[in-house]
């Protein structure tokens, strides 16, 4: 690693810029950064079985740690720790490191959050690092596009169908979690439709939304509904500049048409125990979420400081019914905060929570609209996308509060943009004061 100290050759406008062999290693650094990026998001190693023996999500990650250790240096690394986000996220890890001695399997804690969650935390250094300009964020967001159209596509043509409901080929995602991934991908896409980036883009974008909006249906999954009806009535009811009412009502329309035309595809009966939440099994079964998340409030209530254990939370549920003389039954907890109460205690649920608010404040700041200021032409883009930000991160922490994922890579994707967002807008009104 490079400290500040190392030399820089002058640019025009009197800022300094890497020398040649360093702005190489930026610009493939970049390239590598994007392709993991695409890895995480698209996971062709759960559609392709030639591509897990390889695992490229982890050798992605290695390389471009790599090319970012040669070109970054100390300040750069300093100033992106020094973001609210990045306190607060590096806080909660610390939390879950600390919970390691006394998780109900040391074992199985410390394999998580070393081997596996670690990723998030190298993934949301690496994300903020590397995005340091608008150009680089509409890249970012392109990608992400790609990965959501590319998963999407290959849902609905390769996808099993098993009692009435789409799942993909792998272990990672069941068709909840299938939803959730596309529903808090869905606002990005819209990107790319809303603005003039290209007709390429635009005609990735749409097959990235219409793709998306399929498999969510088809996966029957209530909550992934629930989430997408919240994202449509945010992008319906709350306003930023420049978006045509003919887009905000052609949204809602494309859905109704998506789900008109498929309706044969639909597990509408599964949908329609909405309005009669009261007799389903998963409020009055033993094995259902309001026993299980009664459960996991007690584990919390019982360990406030450090937990069951990060990943112990179907061990505890198993044990306990054990204690009860029940069928031991694993179970996840299947709602992300009842997750983290029970797996990291009160205090790691306060730090969770403090980082989501803190990362809605900033992108509702962003986003607020006409305030009576001239914005400028980055600024607006900003803007949008952090419009676009709000209402798909709003729209994931209501999808998440019916599954358990709150240590997924899309929580970490959310504050890193935030912290993105944060860090741009102090290097554009930078440019626009020097201009």
């Amino acid at each position: 690693m490079r400290t500040h100290n190392q030399q820089e050759a002058p640019c025009k406008g009197g800022r300094p810029f890497p020398q040649v062999e360093s702005a190489l290693a930026m610009d493939t650094a970049t390239r590598m950064f994007l392709l993991w990026l695409f890895v995480l998001i698209a996971r062709p190693q759960d559609l392709s079985e030639s591509l897990q023996s390889i695992r490229p999500a982890l050798t992605l990650g290695i390389v471009t740690l790599i090319l970012v250790l040669m070109r970054i240096t100390t300040l750069e690394l300093a100033r992106v720790l020094s973001l609210a986000e990045a306190r607060q996220y590096l806080r909660f890890y610390l939390v879950m490191l600390a919970g390691i001695p006394f998780a109900y399997h040391a074992r199985v804690a410390f394999e998580y959050i070393l081997l596996s969650y670690s990723i998030n935390i190298l993934f949301f250094v690496l994300f903020v690092l590397m995005v340091d300009s608008l150009k680089a964020l509409k890249a970012v967001l392109f990608v992400m596009c790609v990965g959501a159209a590319v998963y999407g596509v290959f849902g609905l043509t390769e996808g099993i169908i098993t009692s009435g409901r789409l799942g993909m080929q792998g272990s990672m995602f069941d068709p909840n979690d299938l939803a959730y991934v596309l529903v808090s991908l869905l606002p990005l896409s819209c990107y790319f439709v809303l603005r003039r980036e290209g007709l390429v883009k635009r005609i990735v974008a749409m097959i990235s939304l219409g793709a998306s909006v399929s498999v969510i249906l088809f996966t029957a999954s209530r909550g992934g509904l629930i989430g997408m009806t919240s994202l449509i009535a945010m992008f319906i009811l709350t306003n930023t500049g420049g978006i045509r009412w003919r887009y905000k009502i052609g949204l809602p329309l494309a859905v109704l048409a998506i789900g008109v035309l498929n309706s044969e595809k639909i597990n509408l009966e599964r949908f329609l125990t909405l309005s009669e939440i009261g007799g389903d099994y998963n409020v009055t079964d033993e094995y259902g979420r309001m026993e299980i998340w009664e459960r996991g409030i007690r584990f919390a209530l019982e360990n406030p400081i450090t937990g069951v254990g990060v990943n112990c939370f179907a061990m505890a549920i198993g044990y306990l019914r054990a204690e009860l003389h029940l069928i031991p039954m694993w179970q996840e907890a299947h709602n992300s905060y009842v997750q983290v109460a029970a797996e990291m205690g009160l205090l790691g649920l306060g730090l969770f929570m403090a980082i989501i608010v803190t990362c809605y404040k900033n992108f509702a700041r962003f986003a607020r609209p006409g305030n009576g200021d001239v914005l400028s032409p980055e600024m607006d883009e900003l803007t949008l996308i952090a419009w676009l930000l709000r209402m798909g991160f709003v729209a994931s922490l209501i999808s998440a509060f019916f599954l358990s994922q709150a240590y997924s890579i899309l929580f970490t994707a959310y504050f890193a943009f935030s912290a993105i967002l944060r860090r741009l807008e102090g290097e554009i009104s930078k440019e626009s004061y020097a201009g």
